[in-house]
């Protein structure tokens, strides 16, 4: 799955959040999700902009892994996890890409019936 609007918005979230973009994010509709290596947080916190609140970064990171595309690339049986510079750690393990594989068809349920409640709504007004 390619990066569509949501996890795009969420990576320029955490960007502005720093003091230079991270190579990991991804930074344009179409590109491709890389898995975060686990701990990168600490690595991404030591980058945080001064006067930018800590709290501020962790929404924005949530935000992005636990978009579709996130959880998507994450569940694939080949995913690998990469560093801050976007280069490959090591493989996701199985435990992960089925947490992953999990949240994944409960967000794409939740999308489902959001759209559904939106055409209901329109039918209604029409």
């Amino acid at each position: 799955m390619k990066v569509d609007r949501y996890p795009l918005e969420a990576a320029k979230a955490v960007n502005a959040l720093l003091t230079g973009p991270i190579a990991v994010l991804t930074s344009a509709e179409g590109e491709i999700v890389l898995p975060f290596r686990i701990g990168i947080n600490n690595d991404i916190e030591r980058l945080l902009r001064p006067g930018a609140a800590l709290s501020d970064l962790h929404k924005a990171l949530r935000r992005y892994t636990h978009s579709a595309a996130y959880l998507y690339a994450t569940a694939q049986p080949d995913a690998l996890r990469h560093d801050i510079v976007g280069e490959p750690f090591g493989a996701v393990s199985d435990e992960d890409r089925l947490s992953a594989r999990q949240t994944f068809l409960i967000v794409q349920e939740r999308r489902k019936q959001r759209r559904e409640q939106r055409e209901s709504e329109k039918l209604a007004q029409n």
